[in-house]
């Protein structure tokens, strides 16, 4: 039996922002936008942007995977 988890997007976001700061070393994360959330074999799959503060008009794209049941960090890749 699978269980299921069912996360706002709200909490899914306050997660992502906080992977984020961590991996960039930055306090505030500008214009962030989720492009795509799934759910892929017990993983879910975060996919957006947001901008660059050390690069003005640049934005930097990002694929975060989360455990589905606990949104423990599995994968993050910033490019």
């Amino acid at each position: 039996m699978t269980k299921a988890i069912t996360w706002g997007l709200g909490t899914i976001r306050s997660k992502v922002e906080r992977v984020l700061r961590e991996m960039t070393g930055r306090l505030i994360i500008y214009d962030l936008t989720l492009t795509s959330v799934k759910s892929d074999d017990e993983k879910l799959v975060v996919k957006g942007t947001y901008k660059d503060p050390t690069a003005p008009g640049r934005e930097a794209k990002f694929t975060i995977e989360f455990d589905e049941l606990t949104l423990d960090l599995i994968s993050c890749n910033i490019e």
